[in-house]
């Protein structure tokens, strides 16, 4: 009998993971991520912290009222998990100036042309 539903199961095998290989990321069997799944064990907070950590997701998404984040987003996860610890670096800094209050880009921006006449300016 489950005692909390949750999105445990969903997020696991949205990232492609096994039972067996969530519960080696997090320390515990295989029956006991199961378990978890159905809602037959308690779903506490370290848990959610633990389960979170492995499946790269916020805690509250662990639970079974939490919406699954937009079709973008996820493409855009999916994208970053691909990346090298390098490239994750850079994209953190590009997604950072990008959030900047400041940082006013419009559609149809193209920056490319400014950094490219800039460019010229100082070389020519």
């Amino acid at each position: 009998m489950a005692d909390m539903e949750n999105r445990i199961k969903e997020i696991r095998k949205d990232r492609g993971l096994s039972q067996e290989q969530l519960a080696d990321a997090v320390h515990t069997t295989k029956a006991t991520i199961s378990k978890l799944e159905k809602g037959d064990i308690q779903l506490t907070m370290e848990w959610m912290r633990k389960l979170a950590r492995a499946l790269e997701c916020h805690w509250a998404e662990l639970g079974e009222d939490a919406a699954p984040p937009p079709k973008d987003e996820q493409a855009m996860l999916g994208l970053y998990r691909g990346l090298s610890d390098q490239q994750k670096k850079f994209a953190h800094k590009l997604v950072s100036t990008l959030a900047e209050p400041d940082h006013d880009l419009q559609d149809g921006d193209d920056t490319t042309e400014d950094h490219k006449s800039t460019r010229n300016k100082n070389t020519g």
